[in-house]
């Protein structure tokens, strides 16, 4: 008996954090000019190589910040940097000494490089010492898995491979104060115009069976020795705002298990880091639907986001795929619909037979569907994972476009409680789909994951979801051996019709016999197969690599799970020292590169800029919440002169969160109200926003635009108060570190001081000298440069310095400070 429909209004509140900031770039040149990316792709795998180009146009060095998204399941594998036609060649180190590394060789005047990872498919990229008027070409190397594209039969189509690489971050969904951790670093500056740079690309494809084409972009590509080259196509200019996709015809791999091998070269001037160790990358395939096994029942339930991010196109795409789940359900199938926001709200209160009338009153319902509120995915995650009847599997589809920050409570969540029976599957929906939460959460679901593209059409998509939940031929797969020394994922996926499956593996180089077996509707399901030595030099180091970064996502899996219960860093450690091994960027380990000779004199003031990312495609700014929260070279209160001791506790700590500068604001009220009643002004100015609006503006136009109160408060008050500003302190190692001062609200007359009077947290005081060696020398230094300050013997805590009062200048300076 069908229960009755649920109350179809969702909560709409405002989003705690919208995980992003609006940039006010007002016509400047930006320092990243151009992408480009190289890539070969074949048999299921690609290496792409992304070119950045990043140019100084200011007269002193230059420190770029960029947040750069990166394929989900890639493996980074490759860092360098070019400057004055010399190449410099990165490594992997462990996370805080390679920042230490950059940071020493920022102080040297030597130009550097650090790549970080964020989360899987976001990472922070630093550029460090760009000398003046010069062009820096950051180069990253990502091996990647290639996602197989089942075909449909009724258009003739075998299916093919597909290739996508990021191009745009969106804004993620924070929730609450303080429920991310890392929100600063994550948070996202978003361009309140167009971005100058555009995309290149050229694309070697070697196992087409006809031309290449993209959902997404204009490409064209021509015959060259055998394989397919492409690129743009003529007069085609790529704007940063969405996925690149590519897909190819191709034959599909033979029904079964093949397998490609790796063991590095040896000998002379090889690398040894992985000693004699084999890889593989063993290719799974099902037979074809109708041909295997029995197709197991399904209970099927679609979990769709309709959080404010998916409004307009997202949400109209993701009702047009749900659709055509649900009309892939047979008699013996069971439906539920979930939708979510800020709470989770039901089609039905239970499960209901997907007869023709259940379906057709289950599309009436997501037809009334609208996009508000936030993005609380756990509790819908919570609701979808519950006990499954007997005899069937419960697939639970996500659909989202991902925007979260708090990725690892949702993947965490989905490992806790996902039954023995149940499937994760997760379908990526937009320009700008945050693979980080999309990818692990189908991996901790046994699930696939998809990712469908605005405009594309959404019935061949969800063609290849559908051949991923409508037929699970072959579940419980394991593997064994002589041959085998491990696999990465531990948890083996399904095998589904038309769907092959890449699971990396650690190979006995002297080969042996490796067995697969698994459960079908009918019986066990056995494949053997006979693995020769492998010799050193055999294959592509993308095996290895890969089975590298598979195993990382492994241990961060269990980490999500809390399985490193013993708190012995057991797990993270096992990551680090992976990342050492195959020298790939992890989250505790980063990619550094040093130019051997300095580039610039330390002791000059640099500039730093943060690059903003385009709005993604199909998005709009209030949809993002980015609307009332824009920024640019921020104008902070703090800058200007003012009372000693005013607004420390809501002192702006750090650029992801701008301080704000209207008169109305929060810290110009407070400002005025710390005033004396003398010095407060007559009259406020015209301009008024709320106290939740920041203004800020460029360097060049600060003075113009600061609130009355400040600049009558600078009249009165002239040379003789101290002048505050925000300072980020940068740990260089044991019992140092750096001082980075962005100088604001006009220019400052500098002189290097002998020492820092440092205030702690508990309001301790602590005197520390200033060392010369790195530090910013004595001269003017403009609005919009940033001064050093390099420090020794700090205090046993450095995160406990909250303040640092500069005695000794020519304009006393009293610095706020955050940890960077």
């Amino acid at each position: 008996m069908n229960a009755e429909p649920q109350p179809m209004t969702l909560e709409d509140t405002t989003a705690a954090s919208t995980g992003g900031r609006l940039i006010a770039t007002g016509g400047r040149p930006l320092p990243l000019v151009s992408v480009h990316l190289r890539a070969e792709a074949g048999g299921g795998i690609a290496r792409a190589v992304l070119t950045q180009s990043f140019r100084n146009v200011h007269p002193e060095a230059l420190q770029v910040t960029y947040l750069l998204p990166l394929p989900h399941a890639g493996a980074v594998s490759g860092f360098a940097f070019h400057l004055d036609g010399r190449r410099v060649v990165g490594e992997v180190d462990r996370l805080h000494r390679a920042r230490e590394r950059f940071e020493e060789a920022v102080l040297e005047g030597r130009t550097a490089a650090l790549l970080e990872q964020e989360r899987g498919s976001l990472f922070t990229q630093q550029l460090g010492n760009v000398p003046p008027g010069a062009t820096v070409e950051a180069e990253v190397t990502i091996d990647q898995r290639l996602d197989w594209r089942p075909g449909d039969a009724r258009a003739s189509d075998a299916g093919g491979w597909e290739w996508r690489f990021p191009t745009v971050v969106a804004p993620r969904y924070q929730g609450a104060p303080g429920r991310v951790a890392d929100a600063g670093r994550t948070s996202v500056p978003v361009a309140d115009g167009p971005i100058a740079a555009r995309l290149g690309f050229e694309l070697l494809v070697r196992d087409a069976l006809g031309r290449p084409s993209s959902p997404t972009h204009a490409v064209a590509f021509r015959d060259e020795a055998g394989a397919l080259r492409g690129g743009p196509g003529e007069g085609a200019a790529f704007a940063l705002d969405r996925d690149l996709v590519i897909r190819w015809p191709a034959a599909a791999p033979a029904v079964g298990a093949s397998l490609q091998a790796h063991r590095a070269p040896q000998g002379p001037g090889a690398r040894l880091r992985l000693g004699t160790r084999a890889f593989g990358l063993l290719t799974l395939v099902p037979p074809a639907a109708g041909a295997g096994p029995r197709a197991t029942p399904r209970d099927l339930v679609v979990l769709l986001d309709a959080s404010g991010s998916m409004g307009g196109e997202p949400l109209h795409q993701a009702r047009r795929v749900v659709s055509a789940l649900v009309d892939s359900l047979g008699e013996g199938d069971q439906l539920e619909l979930i939708a979510f926001a800020n709470a989770p709200t039901r089609w039905k209160r239970g499960p209901v037979a997907a007869t023709a009338a259940s379906r057709k009153d289950a599309l009436r319902w997501l037809a009334k569907l609208q996009a508000s509120g936030g993005t609380e995915m756990r509790d819908g995650i919570r609701e979808a994972l519950r006990g499954v009847r007997a005899g069937a599997q419960r697939q639970v589809v996500l659909v989202t476009d991902g925007l979260i920050g708090f990725e690892q409570e949702v993947v965490a969540e989905i490992r806790a409680t996902l039954p023995e029976d149940s499937r994760v599957h997760t379908v990526g929906v937009g320009s700008g789909v945050n693979r980080s939460l999309t990818g692990p959460a189908a991996r901790a679901g046994r699930g696939f994951e998809v990712v469908i593209d605005l405009g594309e059409d959404p019935e061949r998509a969800a063609l290849a979801l559908r051949a991923r939940t409508a037929a699970p031929l072959v579940t419980g797969l394991r593997l064994s051996g002589p041959a085998l020394r491990a696999h990465a994922p531990a948890r083996l996926p399904d095998l589904f019709a038309g769907a092959p499956a890449l699971v990396g593996l650690e190979l006995d180089p002297a080969g042996g016999a490796l067995l697969l077996t698994g459960e079908t509707a009918d019986g066990t399901f056995e494949r053997r197969l006979e693995i020769r030595p492998v010799v050193p030099g055999t294959g592509t180091a993308a095996v290895a690599a890969l089975f590298g970064r598979e195993a990382v996502e492994d241990l961060e899996l269990a980490c999500a799970a809390g399985e490193d219960r013993a708190g012995d860093a057991r797990l993270d450690r096992a990551i680090e020292q992976l990342g050492l091994d195959f020298q790939l960027s992890t989250r505790l380990t980063s990619w550094v590169a040093v130019s051997m000779e300095p580039t610039v004199d330390p002791a000059r003031p640099v500039r730093r800029e943060e690059m903003p990312h385009a709005l993604p495609h199909g998005m709009s700014a209030e949809g993002l919440g980015l609307r009332g929260a824009m920024s640019s070279q921020p104008l902070m209160v703090a800058a200007c002169p003012a009372p000693a001791g005013f607004f420390t506790e809501e002192a702006e700590r750090t650029r992801s969160a701008p301080a704000a500068g209207g008169p109305g604001s929060r810290m110009a009220q407070k400002l005025r109200a710390a005033m004396p009643s003398s010095m407060k002004p007559k009259k406020e100015a015209a301009v008024e926003r709320s106290a939740d609006e920041e203004l800020t503006v460029p360097h060049e136009q600060a003075d113009a635009f600061a609130p009355a109160a400040v600049q009558e408060d600078a009249k009165r008050l002239g040379e003789a108060a101290a002048r505050r500003l925000l300072a980020r302190l940068r740990l260089l190692g044991p019992g140092r570190a750096v001082l980075e001062v962005e100088v604001t609200g006009g220019d400052l007359d500098w002189t290097l001081p002998d020492e820092l009077l440092l205030t702690l947290a508990d309001g301790t005081e602590v005197r520390v000298a200033v060392e010369p060696a790195g530090s910013t020398g004595a001269g003017r230094i403009a609005a919009g440069q940033s001064l050093r300050l390099v420090l020794g013997s700090l205090p046993a805590d450095p995160s406990a310095v909250v303040r640092a009062h500069a005695t000794g200048a020519a304009a006393e300076l009293v610095l706020d400070v955050t940890p960077a």
